[in-house]
């Protein structure tokens, strides 16, 4: 069965090419491969960017498309596009002289010379792999497919990532229209497929004991030659709580508290949705989780006085207590002490160029491993001179960096060019010091 083969490509690209659509509210859609952006999308051609157009003209940030060839949704005799990348937060950029597979809306008005694509339309760089797919499909070459992957929780901004997958194997998903119903069972690694669809409108849903059953709430609409991603979702409803308390043992309230999960590859991950604060009674909980191994943390930062600690009270995750639960199951016992807090140090940073000189007005930040711990904008001289305190903790080490935007961000420029700063280490100690940042004269691009 030919698309069986194709799919096995299509799986390898999700795995290896995902697309990073965070921003917006774009769906796991926005990701999905070029088999199925063909059947979900009003207009697709491939298209080399010619220059993007500055302004004062009137479509300015837009970006004028040299039309390579129209697959849907364009006159095909349309030699030049412009395509306007989104608004906001959900604008997206080309480079000239790329080529690019363009998946976008302008269903109204096939005629007029503009299409919008922005972030979460997930237009992308033209592969061979799927241009050649774009021609079969053009030539009426390809299967109609629904396929997907059964998994635990799907995340609702961007695409699944594979890093934190929780598939769901021989699980039935069945595809409903009308009095029509195939059922197909889904693999060790949770995919399925089902081959040579009718073209239509078709109800996903899938069901395995003990998980929650799953249904589609809106039909899919699966067009003639297109492939159609899905990703049924059948929860474990695991819950995990316990309670957090001092070195003497007493109750912590408003105590950050964090779960990594254990992936596929026995990594462990965390997620957004593995954060809580606790009670006033120190006590926290975790709900509608995925089912698997946990550790559970207070998983500190540079401001908080506590180290990071792993239940039942260790600093080396190596001997932390892991919990491991099944499909609807519960743990309510986790004890996480935390050891006393650290005592605080002052650290004065300083930045300048590598001559010592001061850095100029755009955007200056400063970090350590654990993340920003400051922007500067506008004044970032005066850090050569003055310098900053951050509060610092003597039972920690450190290592503080610093990046300076050579391009202003408010600039109409596709690269900008950075000056970084060689890291600096900090070790424990009592006393209260001053360190200097000094910015690479080498510019990188970002």
């Amino acid at each position: 069965m030919k698309f069986l083969s194709f799919l096995i490509v299509s799986i390898a690209y999700l795995l290896l090419a995902q697309l990073s659509i965070y921003a917006c509210s774009c769906k796991p859609e926005a990701g999905a491969p070029t088999c199925q952006k063909i059947g979900t999308s009003d207009v697709v051609f491939a298209g080399t960017v010619i220059e993007k157009i500055r302004p004062g003209s009137e479509m300015a940030g837009s970006y004028r498309f040299r039309v390579d060839k129209v697959y849907k949704g364009l006159k095909f005799d349309r030699t030049e596009v412009v395509v306007v990348p989104g608004f906001g937060s959900c604008v997206t950029s080309y480079s000239t002289g790329i080529q690019y597979i363009i998946f976008g809306s302008n269903p109204a008005r096939p005629d007029k010379p503009w299409v919008h694509s922005g972030l979460c339309n997930g237009s992308r760089t033209a592969s061979e792999s799927d241009l050649a797919f774009l021609d079969r499909y053009l030539n009426g070459e390809t299967e109609t497919v629904v396929y997907g992957r059964v998994l635990q929780w799907v995340r609702s901004i961007g695409y699944p990532q594979e890093s934190e997958s929780t598939p769901v194997a021989n699980a039935e998903v069945f595809l409903e229209m009308g009095q029509q119903k195939l059922s197909v069972r889904s693999g060790d690694n949770g995919w399925f497929a089902f081959g040579s669809v009718p073209p239509g409108s078709y109800f996903i849903s899938s069901t395995l004991s003990p998980f929650i059953p799953y249904k589609q709430d809106s039909p899919i609409t699966v067009t003639k030659g297109g492939y159609y991603l899905v990703f049924p979702e059948l929860r474990a409803d695991v819950r995990i709580g316990g309670k957090v308390v001092d070195h003497l043992g007493r109750p912590l309230m408003d105590t950050s508290v964090a779960l990594l999960r254990r992936n596929l590859n026995g990594e462990w991950y965390q997620t957004y949705r593995y954060w809580a604060k606790t009670k006033s009674d120190g006590t926290f909980s975790f709900e509608d989780l995925e089912s698997g191994d946990y550790l559970v943390l207070h998983n500190s930062s540079d401001d908080s006085p506590y180290p990071r600690t792993y239940a039942p009270g260790v600093e080396v995750k190596d001997n932390a207590r892991v919990v491991s639960v099944e499909p609807r199951g519960s743990v309510s016992d986790i004890l996480l002490k935390l050891p006393q807090k650290h005592k605080i140090r002052t650290v004065v940073i300083k930045v300048v160029n590598e001559d010592g000189s001061a850095a100029g007005p755009n955007l200056l930040q400063v970090f350590t491993k654990n993340g920003l711990i400051r922007n500067f904008g506008g004044f970032a001289s005066r850090l050569g001179v003055e310098g900053f305190e951050f509060k610092a903790y003597q039972e920690r080490t450190y290592e503080f960096g610093a990046r300076y935007w050579v391009d202003d961000l408010d600039t109409d420029i596709e690269n900008r060019r950075l000056l970084v700063a060689d890291p600096i280490e900090l070790s424990p100690g009592k006393k209260d010091v001053e360190i200097t940042l000094r910015l690479s004269g080498k510019t990188r691009e970002r």
